[in-house]
C-alpha cells in the first residue's frame, strides 16, 4: 500500500527524527558533558534550529530530485 505524504507531514517526522539528535547527525553538538547532558553538551535552541532547518532544506531538496527522477511512485 502507497501512502503520499504532504510536506508538512515530512517534515514533521523529519524534526521529530533530527531536531536535537546530537553529533551523529548535526555540528551543533560538540560533545563535551555537562549536568544536564552527561553524555555531552549540546548547542543552543538558536543554533539547534538553525542547524536542524538547513539539514531540513537538504533533506528537502533530495526527496524533489528523488521525486523527479519517479523514485517514490
Amino acid at each position: 500500500m502507497n501512502k503520499t505524504f504532504t510536506e508538512e507531514e515530512v517534515k514533521a517526522a523529519f524534526w521529530e527524527t533530527f531536531h536535537k539528535s546530537g553529533e551523529l547527525w548535526f555540528s551543533y553538538f560538540d560533545g563535551s558533558p555537562s549536568k544536564a547532558y552527561p553524555q555531552g553538551h549540546r548547542g543552543s535552541e538558536e543554533e539547534c534550529e538553525s542547524h536542524t532547518l538547513e539539514y531540513w532544506r537538504e533533506f528537502k531538496e533530495h526527496l524533489m530530485k528523488a521525486y523527479a527522477k519517479g523514485v517514490s511512485s
